[in-house]
């Protein structure tokens, strides 16, 4: 069986064997254009532009929590220990006040 391709005046006939006809048998791939990127993705660029900005100009306003002695639970520390510590922090707190 032969396929016609219709061409300007002339036809030409293309049968299964030949290179073009099991080329074009193949998936092809779509030519897509890049019309650039959403609004949300461009206001979100340009916020963190405007934050880093402000940092460098801000420097002693960004905060940054400081890490304290204990901090946290232990999994290897009892119920007793851990109130016990926490007492004692209570306490210190209450002289430095």
């Amino acid at each position: 069986m032969t396929r016609q391709l219709n061409m300007n005046p002339k036809s030409i006939q293309l049968s299964k064997t030949s290179p073009i006809y099991r080329e074009m048998q193949k998936p092809q791939l779509m030519l897509v254009r890049h019309l650039g990127y959403s609004t949300f993705f461009k206001n979100k660029k340009l916020n963190a532009e405007i934050q880093d900005e402000w940092r460098r100009a801000n420097p002693h306003k960004i905060r940054r929590p400081k890490r304290q002695e204990n901090q946290g639970l232990s999994l290897e520390m009892t119920k007793d220990e851990y109130l016990r510590q926490e007492r004692e922090k209570n306490q210190k707190n209450q002289k430095k006040k």
